[in-house]
């Protein structure tokens, strides 16, 4: 018999937590974290989960009422015994094709909810599929890719669309995103995140040249150059290796709130890019990000990616961090007549810790404390959801109380203003 959520023992347990971004969401959970919230621990080892304990109640005493669980995502038994304990389950266990779907699967069952910080785009179709009416149904709100992917590009593209709509009554056409500047590094989970997304090449493909790949409905989508000047953004445009997973997810929000009645706009499309200094640096990027895309489908490529590259739990330094930081633009145009004079928003969304670490724990926690703390504000009621979709103008005002700096304004204005 299913446990109420508001009796539930735990309001948060976080599975992975002694993986490298793991240990990074448990260090803001105890630093930043309600003094009310009840969560705990979740992994394999109960010998590893008492240590990362304990160096969580070096920083803040008030940790020693952290809990300990012991599952294993290969266990039906153990994981739905501690999913269905938890309101709200937060996992950074990836790659997600292999270890997140039993974790989805026992959370739908259990209608507990959940979040992840998981790129594979191809996993979340999957999940899409096997799991989202169900969810739906149930009123299970189930949240993939709330950390740097995707959660800068579907939130900042929200708040360009409302700005538009609020100001101008306009639908939104066109919306284009860019990472202005990052500084981060890459740990050896995502590499292996990302060779398991292409081990299954025809989905990969699949995913490339669909852009409605993981959206209820198809919109409008034209050619776009994959290398070009942009005069809004005052910078060479090309690509970059996230693009494609928050494109994919963007459209996911546009085809949700079609799906029901509060679309972004009949003729809405969104493309994203990485800003370069100068058309050298932009052409060179985008021909190695060509070559890197293609050789990773060779089976010996793969081979050796996966025995020579990093292994999972290995990452940036503490100290490289604290110094990381990242700004990512996104300009709307609103659609209009013929007539009338162009009307742009830009929201603008900054993090100043590494955006795949420090950020991504910030962002996948503020997301997780939104379902225990604001469930009834949030817009979100159930199935396979998106930041956007599920957290909405909540989630903004929860990463800029946490640190980070989301804000949009006109970018021109109409005759009329």
């Amino acid at each position: 018999m299913l446990k109420p959520r508001d009796s539930r023992k735990f309001d948060i347990v976080l599975f992975g937590a002694t993986g490298f971004t793991g240990k990074r969401v448990a260090e803001y959970l105890a630093l930043n974290g309600p003094q009310d919230l009840k969560w705990s621990l979740a992994g394999r080892s109960r010998a590893k989960l008492e240590t990362l304990k304990k160096s969580l109640v070096d920083i803040n005493p008030k940790s020693s009422n952290i809990d300990v669980v012991t599952a294993d995502v290969n266990d039906k038994s153990s994981l739905h015994e501690v999913i269905g304990d938890a309101r709200v389950v937060i996992t950074t266990v990836g790659p997600y094709t292999k270890y997140g779907t039993p974790v989805v699967e026992a959370c739908v069952h259990n209608k507990t909810d959940y979040v992840d910080i998981t790129g594979e785009t191809t996993w979340i179709k999957k999940i899409v599929e096997q799991f989202h009416m169900t969810a739906e149904s149930c009123g299970t709100i189930i949240v993939p890719s709330c950390g740097f992917d995707s959660v800068p590009s579907d939130i900042g593209t929200l708040m360009v669309v409302d700005f538009i709509k609020k100001q101008w009554d306009r639908d939104t056409g066109e919306v284009k995103g860019t990472i202005k500047w990052l500084k981060g590094g890459i740990s050896g989970g995502t590499i292996h995140s990302s060779l398991a997304v292409v081990e299954e090449p025809w989905g990969a493909i699949e995913m490339f040249t669909d852009p409605y790949f993981i959206s209820p409905v198809a919109g409008q989508q034209g050619f776009s150059l994959p290398l070009y000047y942009d005069s809004d953004f005052g910078k060479w445009q090309g690509p970059h290796f996230l693009a494609t997973s928050n494109e994919r997810l963007v459209q996911r929000s546009y085809g949700l709130k079609s799906v029901a009645g509060h679309s972004y706009g009949k003729f809405f499309s969104y493309r994203e890019y990485f800003s370069y200094g100068n058309i050298l640096t932009a052409l060179l990027a985008t021909i190695g990000w060509s070559f890197m895309s293609a050789i990773l489908f060779i089976p010996p490529v793969q081979w050796i990616l996966r025995k020579y590259a990093p292994g999972p739990g290995s990452g940036p330094t503490k100290e490289q961090i604290e110094k990381g930081g990242f700004e990512c633009q996104y300009i709307g145009e609103a659609c209009i007549e013929p007539y009338e004079k162009s009307m742009k928003a830009i929201s603008k969304v900054k993090g100043f810790k590494d955006p795949g670490y420090g950020e991504t724990a910030k962002m996948v926690s503020e997301c997780a404390l939104a379902l225990v703390y604001d469930r009834q504000r949030i817009p979100g009621k159930g199935g396979i959801m998106t930041p956007a979709t599920a957290f909405g103008h909540v989630l903004v005002e929860r990463l800029n109380a946490a640190g980070m700096e989301l804000s949009v304004e006109a970018l021109t204005k109409s005759k009329d203003d």
